[in-house]
């Protein structure tokens, strides 16, 4: 016989991350902008971009979904979801789109040809159809083809294609396209900013709304609230602390049973504490607790005590991140971030002193002055590439990759980091394995790279 429906299940399920909820609130203005832009290219029956951009968790792919289950009752649309997360290859959109336009499957090849013809010259295309592109950065592909054809293609004369791409930056076709072809795209914007404490707070209440008793108290709420606010905004995470929360009220609530060699009689049950019996309120402890567990996980607490070489490669990728916009970059190109804002961090020059010695200038010579320098100029691979830029007058000092493999291969040995295979070194790409806010929380307070990451 299933245990029936409790109070703190009851919350659990309804604030669960994934759990649909029956209106988005905090985020009407956001909703009628896309709704508005929406209607008018299905009324007007043409092709357009909607972008729609900001900081995971801000509610970007419910608001979409919720206007597309709205404006769906009244027009005719085909609707296809695209997600950049759950496909092997970019090129796969093409499969996946023309699909849903023709009902036939067609490998990536021919239905790239059979798209171009068909917003060349529309034939099968008698209705709208709506794409949403989930995840846009991680389709971008090295000749950015695709990111290209599906945001050109809703330009063409009589085309009724409208795509809606979903991404955390905000200039990302500016960034991966060419001015002169974003410039003409006609993209309209919609940014979502990060939640405010006040409506982490409105969205968690919603949620728990008709939940007898009111388990969790206001004061929870609102902690958990501002916690997750000043961090990240993020109401995913907010929702999650919540939910751990009320498990652990719930664990204090629940009396264990006997062992069962014990149990002669169904009713007989452990001794509870009366703390234990009437803890079963979700209180500021709760939420303590369970953001103390969410910031200290096998991987969080495993960060910081990474050498200091591995901190670094993780504070410049967070860094090349941002300044690319997309999830995977070349090593090339975090080291770059190293060599241009990093050069002259003190803990970098002590573990290259540590690792090689000090390193005496050739220009000194006939002196006992040496120098300590950092320049990645003279980083080489194994294969004697160099990377970085070129050496700057006076500096002497010969560096190898040696301690940035050393730090590379720690990272992905420990599931940080994914590496790329490739013939070249400087042109593997990296990317991270857990989310980016875990790395800045890890190392926010960190005495050696905290101040990279607080910038």
């Amino acid at each position: 016989m299933s245990s029936p429906m409790t109070p703190h299940l009851s919350a659990r399920a309804k604030l669960h991350a994934a759990a649909a909820p029956e209106a988005l609130p905090c985020r009407q203005d956001e909703f009628n902008e896309i709704q508005l832009a929406l209607e008018n290219m299905l009324v007007s029956e043409t092709g357009g971009c909607i972008y729609v951009s900001g900081t995971p968790g801000t509610g970007k792919t419910a608001a979409v979904r919720s206007v597309v289950r709205f404006l769906k009752e009244y027009y005719g649309f085909r609707f296809v979801e695209i997600n950049g997360m759950k496909i092997t290859q970019p090129t796969h959109a093409y499969e996946m789109l023309w699909e849903a336009i023709s009902g036939q499957y067609a490998g990536a090849t021919h239905a790239l040809r059979f798209l171009d013809d068909e917003f060349t010259h529309p034939e099968i295309i008698t209705r709208p159809v709506v794409v949403l592109m989930d995840e846009l950065d991680q389709l971008v592909t090295k000749s950015q083809d695709v990111m290209y054809n599906f945001f050109n293609w809703p330009t063409m004369p009589n085309s009724k294609l409208i795509v809606i791409a979903i991404a955390n930056i905000m200039d990302l076709p500016e960034r991966t396209l060419s001015n002169k072809i974003s410039s003409r795209l006609g993209l309209i914007r919609i940014q979502f900013a990060g939640y405010t404490h006040k409506q982490l707070q409105t969205i968690i209440e919603e949620r728990l709304k008709g939940i007898p008793g009111n388990i969790v108290l206001p004061e929870a709420i609102e902690f958990a609230s501002r916690k997750v606010a000043s961090v990240t905004g993020d109401a995913r995470r907010a929702l999650e602390i919540c939910r751990r929360a009320v498990e652990l009220a719930e664990i204090e609530t629940v009396p264990l049973r006997r062992p069962a060699e014990e149990d002669d009689d169904e009713d007989k049950l452990v001794q509870v504490s009366p703390v234990a019996k009437t803890a079963h309120k979700v209180t500021i402890a709760h939420v303590r607790k369970a953001i103390n567990e969410a910031t200290s996980s096998p991987t969080m607490q495993y960060i910081p005590t990474m050498s200091i070489v591995c901190k670094i490669i993780l504070v410049a990728l967070l860094r090349q991140i941002r300044i690319s916009g997309v999830a995977e970059n070349t090593l090339e190109s975090v080291l770059g971030v190293i060599d241009r804002q990093m050069r002259n961090f003190e803990g970098l020059v002590q573990y290259e002193r540590e690792l090689y010695g000090p390193m005496r200038d050739s220009a000194n010579s006939s002196s006992d002055q040496t120098t300590t320098t950092f320049s990645l100029g003279t980083l080489k691979t194994s294969d004697g590439c160099i990377l970085g830029t070129a050496l700057r007058p006076g500096d002497k000092a010969v560096h190898t990759m040696r301690g940035f493999q050393r730090g590379l291969a720690e990272l992905v040995e420990s599931g940080i980091l994914f590496q790329q295979q490739s013939r070249s070194e400087r042109h593997c790409k990296v990317r991270l394995n857990i989310s980016e806010s875990d790395v800045r929380t890890a190392l926010r307070e960190d005495p050696e790279v905290g101040m990279f990451v607080r910038e």
